[in-house]
């Protein structure tokens, strides 16, 4: 694996290369100096201000868009995955919580409680699904 050096030269070709257009100058850079820029997304108007290694691992968008950006590839993975936006669609899961969720409702301590619930429960479990 490569060793980046964070540097001004690195950062000009950085910015090049991603069409980044930096607010301030800068001297003496490191990988903690705080970058600012304006946000990638041609319609958003706000600016980014990340530290320069955060730069180069996320890219330069701001907090609102890393957040949608973030949740687009949540959805995109689910979706190639499952084949639904999202798990809680899946049958499985679904069943999953609802056999949690009563568990968890009608569980006591005393035995002779739960046996009694349960049989309860059984008389009708077609209704509560």
């Amino acid at each position: 694996m490569n060793r980046i050096t964070y540097n001004n030269d690195f950062l000009q070709n950085y910015c090049k290369e991603n069409n980044i257009l930096l607010i301030n100058a800068y001297n003496n850079i490191n990988r903690d100096t705080r970058i600012e820029g304006n946000c990638l997304i041609e319609e958003c108007k706000y600016n980014f201000n990340k530290v320069f290694r955060q730069l180069v691992k996320t890219g330069g968008y701001c907090n609102l868009c890393s957040k949608i950006n973030h949740q687009n590839k949540i959805k995109e993975v689910v979706l190639n995955k499952y084949g639904v936006e999202n798990v809680f669609q899946l049958n499985e899961v679904k069943d999953k919580i609802q056999k949690t969720t009563l568990l968890h409702l009608f569980s006591f301590k005393t035995p002779n409680l739960n046996e009694i619930i349960k049989l309860f429960l059984s008389d009708f479990t077609p209704f509560l699904i």
